[in-house]
């Protein structure tokens, strides 16, 4: 399931940067029609497996076994992975 959705961010924002360029896949193995296409998402999977977050220490507030993290540390930590927050 996380896969469809990565490859539909990949296919939305094609569309929206190479409007004229067709985005179909031709098989069942998913490749895409055109060589083009399928490298750049290639490209685009190796940048999602490249982002790698460095969690901060985690505590157990209750003692009951749960990782509980600090709101403000876990955001430093996405942020300094260069990956921009809302």
């Amino acid at each position: 399931m996380e896969q469809d959705k990565v490859r539909a961010e990949f296919e939305a924002w094609h569309r929206d940067r190479y409007p004229a360029v067709d985005v179909r896949r031709q098989n069942l193995l998913g490749t895409y029609t055109l060589l083009i296409v399928e490298q750049r998402w290639e490209c685009w999977q190796a940048s999602r497996e490249a982002v790698v977050v460095e969690l901060p220490e985690w505590f157990d507030r209750f003692d009951s076994g749960d990782r509980a993290y600090w709101v403000e540390d876990v955001e430093k930590a996405i942020k300094a992975a260069g990956i921009r927050t809302r």
